[in-house]
């Protein structure tokens, strides 16, 4: 059912973060969307893979599901064959629907971070790279993704504290993205992942803020 419910939804009106943590050797990453999904579905395992040791990948803006799109990138990260750049072009070049532009990606190794936002995905758009991390949206307010980089480099806790930080800032700041605002959320669904570990919340009622939420679900991250 949780299949069927994903075919028929774009990941629009996201604003997403992948990161390294080269004292630990972590990848992680944070994102929310004005997406409604059940409270019981952890989209992270749908649009966010992470390959131990080699890198990590983030699909958003218009997502197939299956999302065959991101099995591809998971196969290359495990080849070590590949560098981020060259995934994204081969996702391009081949895409599951012959649809690139509709897209959005971020991957991020050990080493580099590369970021790709199709020409046809919601305004406002964007993305951000800096040393270990990546951070991209869609249909966005402004300051968005600026607001991120600041929680998330302000914050000298854990990996999974400085990601959690970079949605609170948003959600602080009173902005998200522009079909959640106008109810006064910054998102329906946030998740936060570290390695295999993933916390997530999704609200069920528009004037519900997930990142709000999902705050009360890691208390001492």
């Amino acid at each position: 059912a949780t299949s069927l419910l994903l075919m028929s939804v774009n990941a629009n009106a996201t604003f997403s973060m992948i990161a390294y943590d080269s004292s630990t050797g972590e990848f992680g990453a944070a994102l929310a969307s004005c997406v409604k999904l059940p409270s019981t579905t952890d989209v992270s395992s749908f649009l966010n893979v992470i390959v131990p040791n080699k890198g990590i990948f983030t699909t958003q803006a218009s997502v197939s599901f299956p999302n065959t799109n991101l099995e591809q990138a998971k196969l290359k990260l495990q080849s070590g064959n590949y560098n981020g750049d060259q995934i994204i072009n081969w996702l391009k070049a081949n895409d599951q629907d012959s649809t690139p532009n509709i897209r959005q990606y971020l991957t991020l190794s050990k080493t580099q971070g590369f970021a790709y936002s199709g020409s046809q995905i919601p305004q406002s758009f964007g993305s951000l790279i800096g040393t270990n991390y990546v951070i991209a949206g869609n249909t966005l307010d402004p300051n968005v993704l600026t607001t991120m980089e600041q929680g998330f480099t302000n914050n000298t806790g854990s990996l999974k504290s400085k990601l959690l930080a970079a949605l609170t800032s948003v959600e602080k700041a009173n902005i998200g993205d522009t079909r959640c605002t106008k109810h006064g959320v910054s998102s329906h669904t946030a998740f936060v992942k570290v390695g295999t570990s993933s916390t997530f919340y999704n609200s069920q009622a528009n004037n519900t803020d997930a990142i709000e939420e999902l705050v009360k679900l890691i208390p001492n991250p």
